[in-house]
């Protein structure tokens, strides 16, 4: 198996436990609704993104910005990239996942030069 169809398996594997498997739909739906224009600036965008914003339920219950199973429209806001990245600090995110996956390639190719690595020893012969 090729090293880029496990990292989509990985991220599909990541997706279906954090997403339902309704999501991609919903997300459309609800940026199809917003018309392209971001409903938190007001502003046209060529792209929107969908964001939770943890509205509490009827009955009075708190909601949570981090289930991702609440697709309730008064719960998802279609916003531009900018928008998203100030409510959720997306940048932020996306530069620890990218330095972490750096640092553990560094680790990596270190223990690999040293010959440490798996625990096993190799005798050849």
């Amino acid at each position: 198996m090729s090293s880029s169809l496990r990292v989509r398996f990985r991220i599909r594997a990541y997706a279906i436990c954090k997403y339902p498997h309704s999501w991609p739909r919903v997300s459309r739906i609800i940026r199809r609704l917003a018309g392209g224009v971001c409903e938190r600036c007001q502003m046209q965008c060529d792209r929107l993104e969908v964001h939770h914003l943890g509205s509490p339920y009827a009955n009075g219950r708190p909601g949570d910005p981090r289930d991702k199973h609440d697709l309730r429209r008064e719960n998802l806001l279609a916003c531009c990239i900018n928008c998203h990245d100030e409510l959720e600090q997306v940048k932020a995110i996306r530069w620890r996942v990218k330095n972490k996956r750096l640092r553990r390639r560094a680790k990596l190719k270190a223990h690999r030069e040293l010959g440490i690595g798996t625990g096993l020893i190799l005798y050849e012969g």
